[in-house]
């Protein structure tokens, strides 16, 4: 309507549309915003009733060590195991992983700090965490450091051997065939890692693929914890 308006004078109907269209961008750009800074959903550290108890024990055949490091990770991994004598292999005795496997028992890590990590072969979250965790376990080797512990979660033997095989895992990994171990942490499907204190008890779960520095986090809050326990414990 244009009655009453000055010669030459033209109302224009494009102003509401670049508001409209300003409004939904800005709305885009904040959505963009958000997923960017968010806590991303592999690295949830989560609770579980098993916190603060004692862990299930671990026993069963073990798969350890690995001699080689197949082309689905390739250099970043064998760049990580770089300067760190026997990264790849049997610990004590240079062998190569193979589905014949040994006894374990999680009972003679009594006293150190474990980190028990559920995978599978065929998880795509294990696979892409695979390096996170050989980042973390050589860098708290030794004394004072962390074990790190595998719960092969509904894998045959010899895929558990060629998957860590094919992403340089130098800790054991525990067959599960028959899902004992899994149901006794309340694990339904992996990745699921949990971490043990040198009491023996469940102090960190994380409920997806972890990364070194989430690892850290909660590594260093759990040794604080657990520092400030102990010395109220030893007071008089």
């Amino acid at each position: 309507m244009t009655e009453g308006l000055p010669p030459g004078y033209r109302v224009s109907k494009r102003k509401p549309v670049r508001i409209v269209s300003a409004v939904a961008l800005a709305c885009v750009i904040g959505l963009v915003v958000l997923l960017a800074t968010r806590v991303p959903p592999s690295q949830t550290v989560a609770d579980t009733p098993l916190l603060g108890q004692r862990a299930p024990s671990i026993q069963g055949t073990a798969i350890e060590g690995v001699a080689f490091y197949g082309d689905s990770i390739g250099g970043a991994l064998r760049a990580a195991s770089a300067g760190h004598p026997g990264a790849g292999a049997d610990s004590s005795s240079g062998a190569p992983a193979g589905p014949a496997g040994r006894p374990f028992s999680m009972s003679t890590l009594h006293g150190r700090w474990i980190l028990v990590n559920f995978f599978a072969s065929w998880c795509p979250p294990c696979l892409q965490e695979a390096l996170q965790l050989l980042t973390f376990a050589m860098e708290h080797r030794g004394p004072g450091g962390v074990s790190v512990v595998g719960v092969a979660f509904d894998d045959p033997a010899n895929l558990v051997a060629r998957f860590m095989g094919e992403t340089g895992a130098i800790w054991p990994e525990v067959l599960d065939p028959t899902g004992r171990i899994a149901v006794a942490y309340g694990v339904t499907g992996p990745p699921e890692t949990f971490l043990v204190d040198p009491a023996g008890r469940i102090v960190e779960h994380v409920d997806g693929a972890v990364t070194v520095s989430l690892l850290n986090s909660v590594f260093s809050r759990a040794q604080r914890d657990f520092q400030r326990a102990t010395a109220s414990v030893g007071r008089p």
